[in-house]
């Protein structure tokens, strides 16, 4: 394999060769592998490996602790709690309901004006409130991906929808800006 010098940081971190064992069995060896754990992290072109790994780490001592009932109870507060977000969002006005079908700890809303500036004004008051769709969706408009998982409270449900009720009672001009 050959690059220009240019190119040489783009190319990719690990590299693996075909071979074959002494006795005839394919298998597969590192032939090349970058020392990017090493370092600047903004520098490095593929710490995916790193990252998968530590996920996978979490996410199997998390479950492990959990067990199948865990699992199954933190799965049901989820939904029971996403369910009385999207209840407490419908009250506000400017507020609707983007779908009406089944969902598991995520639901999409629709906003009288753009979600961004909504979000930002939010953010302003501690809240992590969503994700604007409007990038990705454009075609769903002002469309605001909340969710509720166990960790949140009936209290920061409410929080929730009294700052949502207030940003969106604050006058906006023609650009969306609340």
């Amino acid at each position: 394999m050959a690059t220009r010098m240019q190119y040489v940081r783009q190319m990719p971190g690990r590299i693996v060769g075909r071979t074959l064992d002494t006795d005839g069995r394919p298998g597969f060896s590192l032939t090349l592998q970058a020392r990017e754990q090493h370092i600047r992290r903004s520098k490095a072109t593929s710490n995916i490996c790193t990252n998968q790994g530590l996920t996978v780490t979490a996410a199997t001592i998390y479950m492990s602790l959990l067990g199948s009932a865990g699992l199954a109870s933190v799965a049901t507060a989820s939904m029971q709690r996403t369910a009385e977000l999207l209840n407490a969002l419908l009250r506000v006005g400017g507020v609707t309901g983007a779908f009406d079908a089944p969902r598991f700890h995520e639901a999409v809303v629709l906003l009288d004006r753009p979600v961004a500036p909504v979000l930002a004004a939010l953010a302003e008051r501690g809240i992590a409130a969503g994700l604007d769709l409007a990038p990705s969706y454009p075609e769903l408009g002002s469309a605001m991906l909340v969710c509720a998982t166990e960790t949140k409270t009936r209290a920061d449900v409410e929080t929730y929808e009294r700052a949502l009720r207030a940003v969106l009672a604050m006058p906006h001009d023609v650009r969306g800006a609340a």
